[in-house]
């Protein structure tokens, strides 16, 4: 029985592997159609789908900060994590408050945080979760990508083979910390995608 492996690269494509990385949630360059996004609402929890395609340990995750004035900062919470398809947490980082880099140029930065214990994670699709509390506009700016929709709700969700959706946001606006599970009721629609990474 022969296996199916995924086609090379095409030549010049920038990968997940050539920032260190071993999966991401899009191509940021390509699909980060709009200049960025706060994802400041008080306690609101998102989550980012992202497809890993082999077993593999993971010691971080990425997020990538488009604009950041950080001695104004009214941030006082912020944690990334990992969720699994059902949505039960394996792996988070501890507050990254001290750790999202001030950004003013053009482009941005790519910021990379620990996870407090690297995990051992099974080929599969999972949810990297952006936790940023703050207020105001002096919390930082994440690359994201705005997608098909009006101004208040996207368009159509669809879900991957595995039943995990591209993304996703808590009703609740009260978190200060990761839960420990989530559950799909507890989603609400948005238009906001937010880029992210796995390593």
């Amino acid at each position: 029985m022969t296996s199916k492996l995924a086609p090379p690269p095409l030549p010049g494509a920038w990968m997940p592997d050539d920032y260190g990385l071993r999966s991401w949630a899009y191509d940021l360059s390509a699909e980060s159609r709009t200049p960025g996004d706060m994802p400041s609402e008080a306690g609101r929890l998102y989550l980012v789908g992202v497809p890993l395609r082999t077993v593999g340990t993971v010691s971080k995750l990425a997020v990538h900060v488009m604009g950041y004035d950080k001695p104004k900062s009214t941030v006082t919470a912020a944690y990334l994590g990992i969720y699994d398809r059902d949505l039960k947490r394996v792996a988070q980082t501890a507050s990254v408050i001290s750790s999202l880099p001030e950004t003013h140029n053009i482009g941005g930065q790519l910021a990379t945080f620990n996870l407090t214990a690297p995990v051992q994670l099974a080929a599969g699709s999972y949810y990297v979760a952006i936790l940023i509390k703050g207020t105001g506009t002096t919390v930082p700016y994440l690359a994201a990508t705005n997608w098909a929709g009006n101004g208040t709700t996207s368009g159509a969700r669809p879900t991957d083979t595995r039943g995990v959706y591209r993304w996703l946001q808590t009703s609740s606006t009260t978190l200060t910390t990761l839960p420990t599970t989530l559950a799909l009721a507890d989603m609400t629609d948005g238009q906001t995608c937010y880029w992210a990474g796995i390593g």
